[in-house]
């Protein structure tokens, strides 16, 4: 990132100063009595605000015929804030799908790439509220958003849906498959090539929301 720095003139200090000591790669050292003479600020070539920004993850060794979920842990590199009109991705031939979330503090250092608790489970248990922002199945997508910020959707009104009840209290789900490819289909994550049977209900009377994972309520 470039950095245009500034000399500056501070009032003289009049306390103490304990020194620092600092470390690179050719040992430590020590320095003493500091005094602030620059400061330097981050900055992008051109006038006014940048008009995108771009995020890269590391490469990703996975061995043959494994399905391995990773998170990249970022911030974006925006240094002023950006209004976000347009989301797109490229995603490599081994790589089935891609969630961005939002999360309301760093769960990990940013640029950590890690496997370790990272699924749709751990995820929701982790206490930590996440935000969905962009999904793709494929290896090139887009996300345009609405110029207006949303702020004028439109209205529509629809009617309540039918209701059922059941006096056992009870309610039980199946999914039945059918296969015509000429590969062998699995359960997984991809709603492309895997085998996912979803399901979305609603009960009142409740006093909270009840998430299901892989049999696991949340």
């Amino acid at each position: 990132m470039s950095r245009i720095c500034y000399n500056v003139a501070c009032p003289t200090w009049t306390g103490t100063d304990p020194g620092r000591v600092a470390t690179d790669q050719f040992g430590a050292h020590e320095f003493t009595n500091l005094k602030t003479h620059m400061i330097c600020a981050p900055a992008f070539p051109g006038r006014g605000e940048p008009r995108s920004f771009q995020l890269v993850t590391p490469e990703i060794t996975v061995p043959g015929l494994a399905a391995v979920g990773w998170c990249y842990y970022f911030r974006t590199p925006n240094v002023f804030t950006a209004a976000v009109r347009r989301l797109s991705s490229e995603m490599g031939s081994a790589v089935q799908h891609m969630f961005v979330y939002l999360t309301e503090t760093d769960r990990m250092p940013p640029g950590t790439l890690s496997a370790a608790g990272c699924s749709n489970a751990s995820a929701l248990s982790s206490g930590d509220r996440l935000t969905p922002l962009y999904a793709a199945y494929t290896a090139t997508a887009e996300l345009s958003l609405p110029s207006d910020d949303g702020t004028n959707p439109g209205a529509a009104t629809f009617e309540p849906p039918a209701f059922f009840s059941f006096a056992s209290g009870e309610l039980t789900t199946a999914c039945t498959y059918v296969n015509d490819l000429p590969v062998r289909v699995q359960d997984g994550n991809s709603p492309a090539v895997d085998e996912q049977c979803v399901g979305l209900g609603y009960f009142f009377p409740a006093t909270t929301g009840l998430r299901c994972v892989d049999g696991t309520v949340f």
